[in-house]
C-alpha cells in the first residue's frame, strides 16, 4: 500500500499542493478505486468527464466541505444502485413511510410522498380517482421550486368490485408496476438532476402494492435522458394498457412487460427495475440479450 500511495504521490505532485493529510487521504482512496476498478471508473467518467476532471472536481468538493467524507463520496457517486436501495430501505424515516403506504394500499385514491433535495418528505393524497382509473397529482416538476425533487413514492391500489352503470359487478384490476405517466416524471426528475449537476444515481422512483413493491433508478448517462410531453405520455397511456392487460396478475410476466415496453416504446436506456422483497433483499430485474425474458440478480 506504501508503494501505491507513493506513486499516487509521484503522479500528481500530491505534496506540492499543501493539502492536509485527511485530504491526501480521500484523494488516495478515489485514485485506488478508478484506476483499479473499472465499474468505478465508468461512474466518474458518467458524472465527471475525464479522469484529470475527476481528481479536480473531488479536490474541490472535498476542499469546499472539510466534514464530507470519504463514505459520503463513496455513497453519492460510487454505491451501486442495491447498495443505494440496501441503505435506503434501512433509514427509519424512508421505512415508516413505506408502512404508511403499505397501509393505504386498501384505498381507492393512490396516495404517496415526494422527497425533496433536502431529504424532507411530503405526503401527497390529491389523487383524481373513479371507477376505471387513478392518479396521483404530484408537484410539477418544470416548476423552479420543484426541481429539488429527487424522489417519490407512490401507491397502486388494491384490486376492488365496483357496479357498473349497467348495474354489473365488475372488478377493478390495477396493474401492479409502474405506468408511462409514473416512468415519465421520473425522468422529469432525472433532466432536473442532470441540469442542475446533481448525480443521476440519486433520483429514484417507488411503487407500492398489497403484493409487490419495486422502485426504478437511472444508472444511465446524461445522454440517454429523455422526457416526454403530456401529449405523449397520454398517447402511451391505452396502448400500455393492452400491453399488460393479459399479464395482470403474472408478476414475472408484468415486469418483462414493463421493461419492453420502456425499452421499446418509450425508447429509454438506463432506467433499471428493482423489486423490494419483503424479506428486506432487493432484486436486480433486466431484459435478457434478446429482449424476450428477464435476468435477475439478487442484492
Amino acid at each position: 500500500m506504501l508503494a501505491k500511495y507513493q506513486e499516487f504521490s509521484n503522479i500528481f505532485h500530491i505534496n506540492t499542493y499543501g493539502f492536509t493529510s485527511a485530504l491526501r487521504t480521500k484523494l488516495f482512496y478515489l485514485y485506488l478505486y478508478q484506476y483499479e476498478d473499472q465499474y468505478t471508473v465508468s461512474k466518474l467518467l458518467a458524472y465527471f468527464g475525464t479522469k484529470p476532471d475527476i481528481l479536480n472536481n473531488a479536490v474541490d468538493m472535498f476542499t469546499e466541505n472539510a466534514s464530507l467524507s470519504w463514505d459520503d463520496f463513496y455513497n453519492q457517486f460510487l454505491a451501486t444502485p442495491c447498495e443505494k436501495i440496501k441503505a435506503q430501505r434501512g433509514n427509519a424515516d424512508f421505512y415508516a413511510k413505506m408502512n404508511v403506504l403499505e397501509s393505504n394500499t386498501g384505498l381507492k385514491m393512490e396516495t404517496g410522498y415526494i422527497q425533496r433535495n433536502n431529504n424532507n418528505y411530503e405526503y401527497k393524497d390529491n389523487a383524481t380517482a373513479t371507477e376505471t382509473s387513478n392518479s396521483l397529482g404530484l408537484p410539477n416538476a418544470s416548476l423552479t421550486e420543484n426541481k429539488d425533487i429527487k424522489g417519490y413514492m407512490h401507491t397502486h391500489v388494491d384490486d376492488f368490485t365496483y357496479t357498473n352503470a349497467d348495474g354489473d359487478e365488475v372488478t377493478r384490476k390495477g396493474i401492479k408496476i409502474f405506468s408511462p405517466a409514473d416512468v415519465s416524471y421520473f425522468m422529469d426528475m432525472v433532466k432536473n438532476a442532470k441540469d442542475t449537476n446533481k448525480p443521476l444515481g440519486e433520483i429514484y422512483a417507488v411503487m407500492v402494492s398489497g403484493s409487490v413493491n419495486y422502485q426504478i433508478r437511472f444508472t444511465g448517462n446524461q445522454y440517454q435522458v429523455n422526457t416526454f410531453t403530456d401529449s405523449q405520455v397520454e398517447a402511451l397511456k391505452n396502448p400500455y394498457i393492452k400491453f399488460m392487460e393479459s399479464r395482470i396478475g403474472k408478476q414475472k410476466q408484468l415486469e418483462l412487460g414493463f421493461l419492453q415496453f420502456i425499452n421499446d416504446k418509450m425508447n429509454l436506456k438506463g432506467v433499471s427495475l428493482y423489486r423490494m422483497n419483503a424479506d428486506g433483499t432487493n432484486t436486480e430485474i433486466n431484459l435478457n440479450a434478446d429482449k424476450t425474458d428477464t435476468t435477475e440478480t439478487n442484492c
